[in-house]
């Protein structure tokens, strides 16, 4: 067989010094990392959204009376907000599902920084801790067409449905 003339990157693949390799590079810093400060599409006044907001790790699960008090009286107070209501919510250990609606980004922007301080103060407060509540922003899906509309609102509502099969399953 002729010797063949090897790239500097034929090279380090084939001699196992540096390159590309399974596990190699920073390790992530979480299996599920927070949604990063992006610029948000346009919302338009005409379309529903849904949102979800995670909480961090090592918090108590969401789903105690206790803490549903907290935030229907938390939530009823922020959809008195022109421009911004929340249609529907559901709870689940970790995490919260919003159907909202909003008359553009601005509102939805404001809306949401109020719900977010909102969930945070009523987990604080339910559960007697202080300090950083929230995982990050939250995650936005504008919903356009009827369809999408309908599968939210049966994802939103039977979300807890599917967690529950996932733990007892």
């Amino acid at each position: 067989r002729a010797p063949k003339q090897l790239s500097f990157h034929d090279h380090r693949m084939r001699s196992g010094r540096g390159g590309p390799r399974p596990g190699a590079g920073r390790p992530r810093a979480s299996a599920n990392p927070p949604v990063h400060h992006v610029r948000r599409p346009p919302v338009p006044r005409d379309c529903p959204s849904h949102v979800t907001l995670r909480l961090r790790n090592g918090l108590p699960a969401l789903r105690t009376r206790g803490f549903l008090r907290e935030l229907r009286a938390s939530l009823r107070l922020a959809c008195e907000r022109r421009g911004f209501r929340v249609v529907h919510y559901s709870v689940q250990r970790n995490h919260l599902h919003l159907l909202v609606e909003s008359a553009g980004k601005e509102a939805l922007g404001r809306g949401m920084k109020a719900i977010s301080a909102r969930v945070a103060r009523a987990v604080q407060r339910s559960f007697g801790l202080s300090g950083p509540v929230l995982h990050g922003r939250y995650h936005l899906r504008i919903l356009r067409t009827p369809r999408e509309v309908r599968n939210a609102l049966a994802y939103v509502l039977l979300n807890a449905r599917k967690h529950w099969r996932e733990r007892h399953g």
